[in-house]
């Protein structure tokens, strides 16, 4: 192979070694790149919220105070607290863990019996009322009366009863009739219209200075007012 034969060969071949070596360059160049990219995507962790709130231990009931208004102070109360999971805790070591949200109560509910242990049971206002009271009295007798009231808008049958003490009876009545047995008088009559108030007066014996106010007064099987 003569001179004019090798020369172009060895320019050919110069060339090529120059064209690898750009092209290996910019191979390095781009892997370069890449890795820094990575390095940087890997390094960066996207803002999804703020991080998990601190917790608070719920093996221990925390004690606080309600302030009641109408009695100028306050009870202690216990703080209940709940877990729920934590809804932005994707891709978080502390995933699972969840949150605590306390939540203020007095304990557990109050049963239905003492909700009602207070209250004051109603009684039905008395369809007919009595009285009693001395009008008069000396040392061996006195003359006492009884005002009897129909509440109803109908006619009301009646019975008032008297225990006395011993020694005292019942002599005359001014209306309707008295029985004794003892020392209990029982004075009945005609039956009162509606809304009647009658008053009946009766005079009766007693022993010398001796006690005569009735111990126990009924009306119709009602305590006397």
């Amino acid at each position: 192979m003569d001179a004019t034969t090798i020369l172009p060969i060895a320019g050919i071949r110069r060339h090529w070694y120059a064209s690898l070596a750009v092209i290996a360059m910019s191979v390095l160049a781009v892997a370069a790149l890449a890795v820094l990219l990575v390095s940087v995507t890997v390094g960066h962790t996207p803002d999804d919220g703020p991080g998990p709130p601190i917790t608070m231990p719920s093996d221990r009931p925390v004690v606080g105070v309600s302030h009641d208004s109408g009695q100028g102070g306050g009870r202690p109360e216990e703080l209940r607290t709940s877990t729920s999971a934590s809804p932005s805790c994707s891709g978080r070591s502390s995933c699972g863990q969840g949150t605590t949200t306390p939540t203020i109560g007095a304990g557990p509910a109050p049963s239905s019996a003492s909700l009602t242990s207070g209250a004051t049971a109603s009684t039905a206002a008395p369809t007919v009322s009595a009285t009693y009271e001395t009008v008069s009295a000396a040392s061996n007798s006195f003359r006492g009366r009884l005002t009897i009231t129909n509440r109803t808008s109908g006619a009301l049958p009646w019975q008032v009863v008297l225990d006395f003490p011993a020694g005292v009876q019942v002599t005359s009545v001014t209306t309707g009739s008295a029985t004794t047995s003892g020392q209990r008088a029982t004075f009945t009559g005609t039956a009162l219209t509606a809304a009647q108030v009658l008053t009946v007066e009766f005079n009766a014996s007693r022993a010398y200075l001796a006690a005569y106010a009735p111990t126990a007064c009924t009306v119709n099987g009602t305590a006397c007012a």
